[in-house]
């Protein structure tokens, strides 16, 4: 992705983000607009077309987590505490005091941050888990495993809250903070799960932070049990297209251009049942890298054919209305990638989903042991947080006790769509 501004005299005129495609576009259309004025007989001054790399966020600290805690950035290297250790390239954390420590204030001049964390959880997590905390006198920045991005200011806090967790196996994950549109997202495995559009606090505001963890906080209940594979931090917020890409390379690849578009492709199960709503799979594939799932940019447009039979909702779902066949096409940067889609009763039967509640009964975790579409378990108000003795919430019989929420007993959240 670049950015391209045309000046006139010193005056930006025109602009234009897009791929290099686009942009190459964007300079031919000046090219004809000048040759048109010349013919006029006008004198015409020196356009200038200036190209730049779209994201605004700059990597600022790096931590592969190989075989040190260094930051392979900018020198501001971390030191492991308690029992945590290296191993297959990440640091094993036991939940009990183990963390990575990071230097003081790493964040005090910034707007806008982006953090992204690649990490594997293993049973049981407190639910007081931290991803990372940067805490001091003023605030704190952290994440919470159970879903929550918050900046606090003394006893007031902006957040942005998962409807359930990205937790179970190896998930990817990116926090980021715009102070210019107020905007704050919480993106996991390359997609948008959660924003605040009025995100009113800044790592600035948040200012001096002298308790710096991975995978640690301020109490005992913070310590994270799990691998965390890698941590990075960037000035300024990622967009949805560099987070794609961020997902795409995974844990131990750097940030780099991927080169020209070369095509997108629409993936969506055909047939499909009628009265349902989801969201179809659109990847682009790039000079240097493939399979980047572009289903969360802002500038992706889906069309349907026949909107009798299919429509396309407003955030870029599927909604089947009626049986019948609809041409659906995704478009994006001068690519796209058109699909026959059949609505239908589908002839075979596939499992989607299964939850046993075979969970140990201090977790707090429903896992889908078929396509991860883990759930969280919410408690009573009268009962407290896990560890609780059953029946309250798993029995370690394959049940969950749900008689008596909200006072009492409990409930599964699961993910969305």
């Amino acid at each position: 992705m670049y950015i391209a501004k045309v000046s006139y005299c010193g005056i930006d005129v025109k602009r234009e983000k897009g791929s290099m495609r686009a942009i190459v576009g964007l300079a031919q259309d000046v090219c004809r607009q000048v040759g048109a004025i010349r013919a006029a007989g006008v004198v015409v001054a020196l356009y200038c077309l200036c190209l730049q790399n779209a994201s605004s966020a700059v990597l600022t600290h790096r931590y592969a987590f190989d075989s040190n805690a260094n930051d392979g950035v900018a020198g501001a290297n971390g030191t492991l505490v308690g029992n945590a250790f290296f191993s297959n390239n990440a640091v094993v954390l036991d939940g009990t005091n183990s963390s990575v420590v990071l230097p003081n204030d790493l964040f005090t001049n910034y707007d806008s941050v982006s953090f992204e964390a690649w990490f594997a959880d293993v049973s049981v997590n407190s639910t007081n888990a931290l991803v990372y905390n940067f805490s001091g006198p003023q605030g704190a920045m952290k994440y919470l495993l159970t879903g929550l991005g918050s900046y606090s200011l003394g006893a007031t806090s902006s957040t942005v809250a998962l409807v359930s967790p990205a937790v179970g196996g190896t998930n990817h994950l990116v926090w980021t903070q715009d102070s210019a549109s107020k905007d704050a997202r919480i993106y996991v495995n390359g997609h948008v799960a959660r924003e605040n559009t009025n995100f009113t606090y800044t790592p600035t505001m948040v200012g001096s932070t002298t308790n710096n963890q991975v995978g640690g906080g301020t109490s005992p209940s913070n310590f994270f049990k799990g691998s965390i594979f890698e941590f990075r931090t960037y000035q300024g917020a990622l967009d949805a297209l560099d987070v794609a890409l961020l997902h795409a390379r995974g844990p131990d690849q750097l940030p780099s251009d991927p080169g020209q578009l070369n095509a997108v492709r629409l993936v969506v199960r055909s047939p499909t049942g009628p009265d349902a709503v989801f969201n179809p799979v659109v990847f682009a594939d790039f000079a240097s890298l493939s399979n980047v799932d572009i289903s969360s940019v802002p500038d992706l447009v889906l069309n349907s054919g026949n909107t009798n039979v299919i429509a396309i909702s407003a955030d870029k779902r599927i909604q089947t209305l009626a049986q019948g066949t609809a041409n659906v096409t995704a478009v994006w940067q001068g690519q796209s990638n058109t699909v026959a889609v059949t609505v239908g009763v589908p002839e075979d039967v596939e499992l989607l989903h299964r939850y046993s509640f075979n969970e140990q009964t201090n977790d707090w975790i429903v896992h889908d042991t078929v396509k991860r579409a883990n759930g969280r378990v919410y408690f009573g108000s009268n009962v407290g947080l896990p560890p609780l003795p059953p029946p309250t919430g798993f029995n370690g019989k394959g049940d969950l006790r749900m008689v008596g929420y909200p006072s009492s007993g409990s409930y599964a959240a699961l993910p969305g769509g």
